[in-house]
């Protein structure tokens, strides 16, 4: 049986490693602890084909959150061979625990989906919709897996490099 926290609580951090999020997550909740950690959902493809398969990934990997009024189940579960290795972040006042209200803005996070497009080409003319060039225009100079390298116009100085996990904030331009 999980325990559900009360409507307004305090929530302890617990860290762990990076791609054993997910598994934390699973085997607190397998033994009745409400643990929660943002997820989106991505299609990756299956290997050696071309089919694709929709796969869970934690947004901020390492981090899992459990209601302050669970803390003793915390801490007895560090304790199971069975359960990923985590600790509890806490300082020398005890552990840290986050405000449910802030923890509100990662429920949207991961409640929006998550759209991965292909880098834009090489030449391409882009709009930046949002961030610190908002409104500006630029023209793709290279373009891999992991970032797009892009000319601001107005900033003639240097190229900036623009990680294509937040692609979604570029718009591409025709004009």
């Amino acid at each position: 049986m999980i325990v559900r926290p009360t409507a307004a609580t305090d929530w302890l951090v617990l860290r762990c490693s990076s791609p054993k999020t997910l598994t934390l997550v699973r085997a607190l909740q397998d033994r009745g602890v409400h643990a929660w950690t943002p997820v989106w959902t991505r299609t990756r493809r299956i290997p050696r084909s071309n089919k694709t398969r929709p796969v869970q990934v934690a947004c901020i990997p390492s981090f899992v959150f459990v209601p302050s009024v669970q803390e003793g189940a915390a801490r007895y579960f560090m304790r199971s061979p069975h359960v990923a290795d985590y600790t509890i972040l806490d300082t020398d006042r005890g552990p840290i625990l986050i405000p449910d209200r802030q923890l509100g803005h990662l429920r949207k996070i991961a409640d929006k989906p998550v759209i991965m497009r292909p880098p834009p080409e090489v030449g391409r003319q882009l709009r930046f919709v949002s961030g610190p060039f908002e409104g500006h225009h630029g023209r793709v100079l290279k373009s891999c897996k992991k970032e797009v390298v892009v000319t601001v116009e107005g900033f003639p100085c240097r190229p900036v490099e623009i990680a294509t996990s937040i692609l979604f904030e570029i718009a591409a331009y025709d004009g």
